[in-house]
């Protein structure tokens, strides 16, 4: 089981640095193979489904890790901060438009887990507040998508009336199961993998997927370290390596990418 949990993430270093979107497919089903075997041996769970099971691995895997080790949650925090507001308008166009390009309607799967995240009035919220889908243009998706971004950074927003401030549990499933999701869902199930050509490559394109390759990164690695400690296994890294690792991930990505 280990070598398998392993194989997969490391297939993913063999498509860096040029092709980030690949490194983030193997990478998120790396996530997935890992969290079916943690899910079976700690919670005696067989379905393959991932819905569930990723949000109890926030509740009690990433969560509680995060709060276990200060340096941890500052860098953990930092993340969120660092999403693209190209990845938060992805799944905001596929949450409330359908798409023509899958091969099965995935688009129920994505409002399901950014529903089960933020909850469903507030996405209904937002989506009257923009007028979305009724209007498409790319301020109103903007404004909408600079909104999501300020709730995903656990700034306070008004919606609805009120004035609302997510968790730290609800920005992880955010991100998780909402943002790494409906990118993963739509390259996976489209009729193939969308090219990347470097004629027309650019640092946004890379940004987004260089962010959710070592995002889904991260996470492997929170379940990895749960999946170790519950076999009583001997330790391979600390929780305050992990927290270097981020730190340093995310300084040369400010570095590097350009700011939304």
């Amino acid at each position: 089981v280990l070598s398998r949990i392993c194989a997969n993430i490391v297939d993913s270093y063999d498509e860096l640095p040029t092709r980030p979107e690949i490194a983030f497919d193997i990478a998120w089903r790396a996530l997935e193979i890992e969290v079916y075997y943690y899910a079976k041996s700690a919670w005696n769970h067989e379905s393959r489904g991932t819905i569930n099971v990723m949000e109890r691995i926030v509740d009690e895997v990433v969560v509680p890790l995060t709060n276990s080790e200060p340096q941890l949650l500052s860098q953990v925090s930092l993340l969120l901060n660092y999403t693209p507001l190209s990845a938060l308008s992805f799944m905001l166009k596929r949450y409330a438009y359908k798409s023509e390009v899958l091969v099965g309607d995935q688009q129920p799967l994505i409002i399901e887990r950014v529903n089960n995240a933020l909850g469903e009035d507030v996405m209904g919220h937002i989506l009257t507040q923009y007028d979305i889908p009724k209007k498409s243009e790319p301020k109103v998706l903007r404004d909408a998508t600079l909104l999501i971004q300020k709730m995903l950074c656990g700034n306070a927003v008004d919606i609805g009336g009120k004035r609302i401030t997510i968790s730290l549990n609800q920005r992880l499933k955010l991100l998780i199961n909402g943002v790494l999701f409906s990118s993963r869902c739509y390259r996976f199930h489209g009729d193939m993998i969308p090219p990347s050509k470097s004629s027309k490559q650019d640092l946004i394109t890379m940004k987004l997927y260089y962010f959710e390759f070592f995002t889904s990164y991260t996470i492997y690695l929170f379940v990895f370290s749960k999946y170790i400690a519950y076999h009583n296994l001997e330790p391979c890294f600390l929780l305050t390596q992990v927290a270097n690792m981020l730190q340093d991930n995310l300084q040369r990505f400010s570095k590097i990418f350009p700011k939304d």
